[in-house]
């Protein structure tokens, strides 16, 4: 029986990198070889075992497979900040690792969903998937929104828009599939007079709330909630953050009223 093709230096930093990050089939497939071949070839580099029994991986591993490996280290989210965020340790020799469970993994980010945009992420790059990652991936990829440089044919309509003095931040924003955000600092930096037109302010009915709340937690972004309502993206955010932090109202209540005594 004659032996397989010899693996090269290049090979072994290729699956000691990605080992962990992507699922044995993609490494396989990458490689051009039997995942057979690749479990063989782990366990001569002594390779943890992270996949294939779907137990942890590495911290680092984590925001690579979450925010893909061409992502500057600056761009991660460091979620060590969240206290609950369900990290250990591991050693290999004297070595230690900062390691993650990912049973622990996806219970903590089933309550954090908000926080992760899984249309970045290849889908199995961590093994199985809970059945909530797949409806987040959807949502995900419907509320993208352009996030390339702004050319001058969109500087060019985002004047015109402005121009007419019929729209509003959201009706601009969704014309330029832009968030309202960068829409607004958009105008600022071209030191644009113009501004959109205000959007009519109405009461929040307890169907919108519902709405609101219900959208949020399954993880929509604003503008998609706002588009769903017929707001703009910063009136559902303050809405919300009423809603989770009614402490804050009640704090600019009083310091409004003690400004009022003085």
């Amino acid at each position: 029986m004659g032996r397989g093709k010899k693996w090269t230096k290049e090979e072994d930093l290729y699956l000691e990198e990605y080992w962990g990050v992507k699922s044995i089939g993609t490494l396989a497939k990458n490689l051009g070889r039997s995942t057979d071949a690749i479990m063989v070839r782990k366990t001569r580099l002594g390779l943890g075992r992270f996949l294939d029994n779907g137990e942890y991986i590495t911290y680092s591993q984590l925001l690579q497979a979450l925010y893909g490996l061409d992502s500057a280290g600056s761009a991660y989210r460091d979620f060590r900040r969240c206290r609950d965020f369900p990290i250990g340790k591991k050693k290999r020799g004297k070595k230690s690792y900062k390691v993650v469970y990912l049973q622990d993994f996806w219970r903590w980010a089933e309550e954090h969903k908000r926080l992760f945009d899984f249309s970045k992420m290849e889908e199995y790059a961590l093994g199985a998937e809970p059945e909530w990652v797949k409806r987040k991936r959807k949502i995900d990829f419907a509320c993208r929104v352009n996030t390339d440089p702004w050319t001058s044919s969109d500087d060019i309509k985002l004047q015109r828009m402005l121009a007419k003095y019929c729209y509003t931040y959201t009706d601009i924003a969704a014309g330029l599939n832009r968030t309202e955000g960068a829409v607004k600092r958009r105008i600022c930096t071209l030191g644009l007079k113009e501004r959109p037109i205000k959007a009519v302010n109405r009461p929040w009915t307890d169907e919108e709330i519902q709405t609101l709340v219900f959208m949020y937690e399954e993880g929509w972004s604003f503008e998609k909630i706002g588009a769903e309502l017929n707001r703009s993206a910063l009136t559902c955010r303050g809405k919300m953050e009423r809603i989770e932090h009614p402490e804050y109202t009640l704090r600019s209540y009083r310091d409004r009223k003690n400004r009022e005594k003085k």
